[in-house]
């Protein structure tokens, strides 16, 4: 297949990428990514060198078998709207100690909101199997493996 030039009119990356659609025809994905950087003042900023993945990266590149995804392929047979991940970690204002803190993103009208707690352990005390009280944090990855709930 001879892919097509394009005029880029962006500073996003932009990659056209053969690929056989769902009916078998052989067909050329553009895909435009864009990616920011939130400052302290919790202000977004274009940032360049977007990387396109062609296949998912997992946090943990030395296990990744053990490893939940940080950046899932861009690719697929079918994306009916537009992907916004959140990838990154979840920083204590002003490098301060937190045991927990409160992470929100939000593009356009669509916001979410997850609580990100400290580092805790199962405990067994007279019995009982409880957990610990979050540990203080300045930083924690934001990954599935440290989900709960």
């Amino acid at each position: 297949m001879k892919i097509p030039l394009l005029k880029k009119g962006t500073r996003a990356t932009v990659e056209v990428i053969p690929q056989l659609g769902m009916d078998g025809a052989v067909l050329a994905l553009v895909l435009v990514k864009q990616r920011y950087h939130v400052n302290g003042r919790q202000q977004a900023h274009e940032t360049p060198g977007a990387e396109v993945h062609l296949t998912d990266v997992p946090w943990d590149a030395e296990h990744p078998a053990r490893s939940s995804v940080r950046f899932p392929a861009d690719v697929c047979l079918d994306k009916p709207g537009t992907d916004v991940i959140v990838s990154g970690y979840a920083m204590a204002p002003g490098g301060a100690t937190q045991t927990e803190l409160m992470v929100s993103a939000q593009v356009g009208e669509l916001s979410r909101t997850v609580r990100v707690v400290g580092p805790r352990v199962w405990v067994r005390s007279m019995g009982e199997t409880r957990l610990s009280e979050p540990a203080p944090f300045q930083s924690v990855p934001e990954q599935w493996e440290l989900a709960w709930g």
